[in-house]
C-alpha cells in the first residue's frame, strides 16, 4: 500500500468520512500520521491490501468498526488512578460545592 499517493490520500479521507458517518466521530483533529499508522496495523492484521478493500470489509463486517475505533482512540484514565486527585476533590472541591449548594440540592453525576 503506497500511502503517499494522491489516490491513497483521497481513499484515506473517504474512509475517515465513512467512519464519521457511521459513528459520528470526527478523527480529522487527530494527527494523520498516528491514524494512518494505526489503520495500517489494522489492514496488516486483517491482510487487507488497501483502504478500498478495508472499507468494503467494514461494510460487510460492521463489527470491525468497533475494532477500528478502538485502534484510533486512546483510553487514558490516569486522572482516576491518581490518589492526589481524590485528595484534592475531597479536601477542596467537595467542601466548596457543599457550601455553595447548602440551601439547594447537590447532584453529582459520574460517567464511570
Amino acid at each position: 500500500m503506497n500511502q503517499g499517493s494522491g489516490t491513497d490520500c483521497r481513499e484515506f479521507q473517504e474512509l475517515l468520512a465513512y467512519v464519521q458517518e457511521l459513528r459520528g466521530i470526527d478523527f480529522s483533529a487527530y494527527r494523520p500520521s498516528t491514524i494512518q499508522r494505526r489503520l495500517a496495523l489494522r489492514l496488516q492484521t486483517l491482510g487487507m491490501p488497501d483502504y478500498v478493500s478495508y472499507r468494503r470489509f467494514l461494510q460487510e463486517k460492521p463489527a470491525e468498526l468497533e475494532s477500528l475505533v478502538d485502534a484510533f482512540t486512546v483510553r487514558v484514565s490516569h486522572f482516576f488512578r491518581n490518589p492526589f486527585v481524590f485528595e484534592v476533590i475531597h479536601n477542596l472541591v467537595l467542601p466548596e460545592l457543599i457550601e455553595t449548594c447548602k440551601n439547594d440540592t447537590l447532584r453529582i453525576w459520574c460517567a464511570g
